[in-house]
Parts: structure tokens; sequence; C-alpha cells
């Protein structure tokens, strides 16, 4: 699965944050991933990191936000 099919597919929920929880689960590998990213984060916010990455591979900053303003990802 790629982003933008993970994004449409959490953009369709009623309730995304609960599906990511439930994709992630007990996962002890998403969970380490889950702390390299916030140590790559640098202290930015979850919105900023987003979009700074984003726009270093090229996706769609227009559907980046738009997802990250449904997610309530400030």
């Amino acid at each position: 699965m790629d982003i933008v099919q993970l994004m449409n597919m959490l953009s369709s929920s009623p309730n995304p944050q609960q599906m990511v929880q439930q994709m992630i689960g007990n996962n002890p590998q998403i969970k380490q991933s889950i702390t390299q990213l916030k140590n790559m984060a640098g202290g930015k916010s979850p919105r900023e990191f987003a979009l700074q990455m984003a726009k270093q591979n090229n996706m769609p900053i227009e559907q980046i936000t738009q997802f990250l303003d449904r997610m309530g990802i400030k």
C-alpha cells in the first residue's frame, strides 16, 4: 500500500485515529518506526514534519494539507 492509498483509506474512515491505532496494534516494528520518525522530526510539529517530507519527496502539498486538516493534525 502506498501513501496515497493509505491517505484515501484514512480519509474515508469515520474515525481515522482509531483505524491507525488498530493498524499499529502491538507491532514492535511500527512502534520502532514511529520512534525513528519522532527523532527525525527534530522538534518540529507533526504538520511541519509531514509537509517537509512531502516537499522533499515531490508529493502533492495540497492533498497532504487537506489530509492533515481532516485528521486534525496541527
